[in-house]
This record gives C-alpha cells, sequence and structure tokens, in this order.
C-alpha cells in the first residue's frame, strides 16, 4: 500500500512537469494499434497514457513506470474494444525522453508498417498560429486520408488548404477541435486525380494521422507531429 501511494505522488508530481507526445491510433473493426516506448533517459521515467475515441471521449487510461533506456511494449487491443469511432488520439504524458514506435495491425495481413514519434509537442510563446504540411496522392489506385488531432484541453481552430500540384487551391476549408476530439479528411472527395499538398493552420498545436490506401485498402499510417513553421500573425 505505501508502494502504491509513493507511486502514485511521484506520478501526479511528474505529470505536472510532463510533455506530452501524441499519437494517431487505430482501434476500429479490422485494424489495432500497438506501441513500443523506450525510455531514453538515464533516469526512472513515470508515464501515463490516455486513449480517447474520434469524439474526445476517454475511451482506457493508465500509468507506468520504467528504469532507465528500458523499453516496453503496450497493446492497445487488451484495452480498448473495436469500434467505428475508437481512432484518434493517443497522449502520453512523461518528464523524460520517449522513443515511441507505432505498430499498425490488420487482422488478416498483420503488421501494415511501424511509425516513429520522438518528439513531444512543441509550444511557442510567441507563435499565433502553427502550421503543418502533409503531402497526398490520389491517383489511380492510390488515395489518402488524414486524421486531425487536438492533443489540448482547449478547443482549436484550424484552416486547411487543399493544393493542387501546380500550387492552385481547389479548396479552403476551416472546423473547431473539441479537446481531444479529431476529425476526418478524405481528400478523394476534393482532387479526383492529382498529388499535392494539405496546408493546415491552427491555433494550438495539433498532431496529424496520415493514412495511405491502395485499392481501397489501408496499407501505412504516419504521424505528423511537427509544425514546419509559425507566425506572429
Amino acid at each position: 500500500m505505501k508502494k502504491m501511494i509513493v507511486f502514485i505522488l511521484l506520478l501526479v508530481t511528474v505529470l505536472i512537469l510532463a510533455d506530452s507526445y501524441a499519437v494517431y491510433h487505430l482501434s476500429v473493426p479490422g485494424y489495432s494499434t500497438s506501441l513500443l516506448i523506450s525510455n531514453m533517459s538515464e533516469e526512472k521515467a513515470y508515464f501515463r497514457i490516455s486513449a480517447f475515441d474520434c469524439y474526445g471521449k476517454k475511451l482506457w487510461q493508465n500509468s507506468y513506470n520504467m528504469s532507465e533506456y528500458s523499453t516496453m511494449s503496450v497493446d492497445l487491443a487488451k484495452f480498448i474494444t473495436s469500434g467505428d469511432d475508437n481512432w484518434g488520439l493517443l497522449l502520453i504524458e512523461c518528464d523524460q525522453l520517449l522513443s515511441i514506435a507505432v505498430m499498425y495491425q490488420d487482422e488478416t495481413y498483420g503488421l501494415l508498417n511501424g511509425d516513429h514519434v520522438i518528439e513531444p509537442i512543441q509550444y511557442s510563446e510567441d507563435a499565433k498560429y502553427y502550421w503543418y504540411a502533409a503531402v497526398y496522392a490520389v491517383k489511380g489506385s492510390s488515395s489518402t486520408t488524414l486524421a486531425l488531432m487536438n492533443p489540448n484541453k482547449k478547443e482549436t481552430e484550424i484552416t486547411i488548404w487543399i493544393c493542387e500540384s501546380n500550387g492552385e487551391t481547389v479548396e479552403e476549408l476551416t472546423a473547431t477541435l473539441e479537446p481531444f476530439s479529431s476529425a476526418f479528411l478524405d481528400l478523394a472527395k476534393y482532387i479526383q486525380e492529382d498529388i499535392g499538398v494539405v496546408d493546415i493552420q491552427s491555433d494550438l498545436p495539433i498532431a496529424i494521422g496520415v493514412e495511405h490506401y491502395e485499392d481501397d485498402e489501408l496499407w501505412t499510417v504516419d504521424n505528423i507531429v511537427d509544425w514546419y513553421t509559425t507566425t506572429e500573425w
């Protein structure tokens, strides 16, 4: 009991000073997500994992501790029931440096791909807006979708410009993301046959899950957690 109380007190103290890592998770029928989390510090790491559905509802939360330079595996399928709305933000809060490998699985074909998140969410005191870029391909059998995630306790306003390969903006969209919620963007609704970039402006840092499809089958998932610039205007 005393050890548990000490652990809880340590965790509360740590989380006050913690950085947050944002990861895209899929816990929907046919797909699952697992993590390999490594402590890259010379001190013990105490951290908390929280999973949310696309509406920002908390699906699951748990706390862990790891010794220095150790690695642990977390299979979300053991804790989160599969459901159509169970995709979106996975938040990992820790005061030590972490390296996170995200593994996406197809229940029929096995491992789709792995991706790495090695930086926490970055805030800038001088920023009015944060800018993100996601490249897409909607050509032949290929298509791209985006999951825009708000890892903040406050709502964030986002503006999206979908640009063709010639630089022309074909669509401008705006949205409000509630705390810990996500929004889905299917580029094939706006682009018929092209490659290009989606330029995204937000008033708070966000994270983006990029899904790549071939013949309507999900092939790879990437995480974008870094903004390419900030502006004061």
